[in-house]
C-alpha cells in the first residue's frame, strides 16, 4: 500500500493508493501515528478532516481514528474535474486522549 501523508496547521489531508494485491484494504497505522504526531508536537485543540461522501473507506478510517462527522459542504475534486459532496470531519485533543 502506498500511503501520502500531508499536515499543516489545523487541516490533515492524505491521499491513500491501495495496490492490487491489497485486497482493498487500507491500515490505519500511518493516519493513526501522524494525528498522534500533531498531537505531542504542537498545542493545537483539534485536528479537522473530511472526505467525498462517496468514499466509504475514508469515511471508515477516519472514524477509526476518532474523527466524527461535524457538517456536510462541496469540495473540487480533481478526480472528478467538479465540486461533489464532501463530508467534514474533526477529532478534539479530548477526543483522541481519552481513545
Amino acid at each position: 500500500m502506498a500511503l501520502l501523508l500531508v499536515a499543516w496547521a489545523r487541516w490533515m489531508n492524505w491521499a491513500i493508493g491501495l495496490r492490487p494485491n491489497s485486497g482493498g484494504r487500507a491500515s490505519r497505522p500511518r493516519p493513526r501515528a501522524l494525528v498522534e504526531y500533531r498531537f505531542e508536537t504542537s498545542d493545537i485543540a483539534a485536528l479537522t478532516s473530511g472526505y467525498f461522501a462517496a468514499n466509504a473507506a475514508s469515511a471508515r478510517v477516519l472514524e477509526k481514528i476518532g474523527f466524527s462527522e461535524t457538517g456536510r459542504s462541496r469540495r473540487f475534486s480533481q478526480s472528478n474535474g467538479a465540486e461533489i459532496p464532501h463530508v467534514d470531519m474533526l477529532l478534539t485533543r479530548a477526543q483522541w486522549e481519552a481513545s
